[in-house]
């Protein structure tokens, strides 16, 4: 509890100063390892792309918390998947599940199909997209968590020079 309190106080400061980018430096270099913190992106991205509609985000970020993943990277990834953006994925999920079952490309919603012929074909598209984008996801944000921990690193170590003026360790 005390992990995700920290989390917050960090978002809510990066929040008010508007920067996205630090926003961003902050999930990859937290308390976490790269694969804790593209675990729970994936895991995010995954339940989003699937029509879960609210629930989904409650979902990833109790199935984050009990794998103590980095609650932050699936928040954001739960995201993506917003009202704007709901429309394309849903019938993205849709065209890909009525490619796997009738092998033709819909170039229009469907509105003279039954609700449960419909919905079959976009839980089925939804489940196809969603572990592809998540193994997409998990990659990227691996790398990318990985990189910004190891720079970080070295810029510490980089700080703590003891041969720099001031630090030199006296010895009596």
């Amino acid at each position: 509890m005390r992990r995700i309190l920290l989390e917050k106080e960090r978002l809510q400061k990066l929040w008010k100063q508007h920067k996205i980018k630090d926003l961003l430096k902050l999930v990859a270099i937290g308390n976490n390892t790269p694969h804790q913190v593209a675990l729970g992106a994936a895991i995010g991205l995954f339940v989003s792309i699937i029509p879960t509609f609210l629930v989904g985000m409650l979902i990833a970020l109790y199935v984050a918390w009990e794998r103590k993943l980095n609650m932050l990277s699936t928040f954001l990834a739960t995201m993506i998947v917003n009202p704007f953006t709901f429309p394309f994925v849903y019938f993205m999920d849709y065209a890909i599940g009525d490619y796997i079952i009738s092998h033709n490309i819909p170039l229009s919603l469907p509105t003279s199909q039954p609700l449960s012929i419909v919905a079959s074909r976009v839980y089925l598209g939804g489940a196809v997209f969603a572990i592809t984008a998540s193994i997409v996801m998990y990659v990227v944000v691996y790398y990318v968590a990985g990189y910004y921990q190891k720079k970080n690193l070295n810029e510490k170590i980089k700080e703590m020079n003891p041969f720099k003026k001031g630090n030199l360790i006296k010895h009596k």
